[in-house]
């Protein structure tokens, strides 16, 4: 019988709740089993969790294709967190034909949906013009939007455009 949204989202809860060390039931071989569950019936989140466990070798071995790939499975779902690991992953990973390009779109779906690390990676590729045409205007509203949301590398960028104008 196939599991039901609520019944995956349990799963996920239930993972997150082992995952989470302040809980009192931290167990990250059980939020591996949790996630691995719900993320195998579309869990996007579960999906994501899996990707971060993957990529930074929490609870398994360290591997940036199964990173990857869950990354992928959650942001083709629409999960922004997702994508934008994924475009840091394409971005930073073993150059090929297009691989800049792939990257920004990834970020711009995240940041379309207000990811403030999304709009910030978006914003430096427009003001490098590395994979996306140069653009300093849509860089700097990029890194507003995504300093107005408290990111701290955003504002640096923020300060020093304005400081720069002022000269």
């Amino acid at each position: 019988m196939p599991m039901s949204d609520g019944e995956s989202a349990a799963l996920f809860n239930l993972g997150a709740l082992h995952d989470d060390p302040d809980a009192g039931q931290f167990d990250l071989a059980e939020a591996l089993r949790c996630y691995r569950l719900a993320a195998a019936r579309g869990n996007d989140m579960a999906q994501f969790n899996l990707g971060v466990m993957y990529d930074l070798g929490r609870g398994v071995e360290q591997d940036a294709t199964r990173a990857a790939r869950w990354f992928y499975c959650a942001a083709l779902q629409g999960n922004a967190s997702a994508q934008n690991n994924l475009g840091v992953m394409v971005e930073h990973g073993e150059p090929g034909a297009g691989h800049l390009v792939r990257a920004a779109e990834w970020y711009r779906l995240a940041a379309a949906q207000g990811n403030a690390e999304a709009q910030c990676n978006l914003a430096a590729m427009y003001l490098h013009g590395r994979g996306v045409g140069q653009d300093h205007a849509r860089a700097l509203a990029l890194y507003c939007a995504s300093a107005q949301q408290g990111n701290g590398e955003a504002q640096a960028w923020v300060d020093a455009i304005a400081a720069s104008l002022n000269n």
